[in-house]
């Protein structure tokens, strides 16, 4: 399992970009249940490869999505729903 995470924050074509993610990655790869606008991806790779897989660079800018990758580095602090903690450990875990 990868070391790193990344968070992709959509603000628009959300589900555009969700169904792509969910091609691009297997289930235990990514994180969905944030909101309809927010993924989170454990990869080892850069942010502009996850950008490319959401299709938000400029070769797919006529598709309408819209949106930012952020790596996540380090310690992880907020208030959200136990699961995703819970999945957080797991990809640690597995790293």
């Amino acid at each position: 399992m990868p070391g790193s995470l990344f968070a992709v924050i959509l603000t628009s074509k959300q589900q555009e970009g969700v169904r792509r993610l969910q091609d691009a990655y297997p289930s235990s790869k990514i994180y969905t249940e944030l909101g309809g606008n927010i993924v989170i991806v454990a990869d080892e790779t850069l942010t502009s490869t996850i950008a490319e897989k959401a299709g938000l660079t400029k070769e797919h800018s006529d598709k309408g999505i819209r949106g930012a990758v952020l790596k996540l580095n380090g310690s992880f602090a907020g208030y959200t729903r136990q699961t995703f903690w819970e999945w957080i450990e797991n990809v640690e875990d597995s790293a």
